[in-house]
């Protein structure tokens, strides 16, 4: 949602993080990609989310979304 408050009545945030374990989680070096956000009516958007670090060769990298209450 664009804005939880004003479409469900309720106040919750998205966090998007990175892993490459699958253990431990950051926020760090991910970027909101701006140029492909994309409005679905109703107040929602899809928005696309990448890492700022390059792959390295047969390296994994795992992005999750944490919808969390402030």
């Amino acid at each position: 949602y664009k804005n939880s408050i004003q479409t469900t009545g309720e106040d919750f945030r998205y966090k998007v993080e990175v892993s490459s374990n699958l253990r431990t989680w950051s926020g760090m070096n991910v970027v909101l990609e701006t140029t492909k956000t994309v409005d679905l009516g109703g107040g929602m958007e899809r928005v696309t989310f990448s890492t700022e670090n390059a792959l390295r060769k047969g390296g994994k990298s795992f992005l999750r979304v944490r919808v969390y209450k402030p």
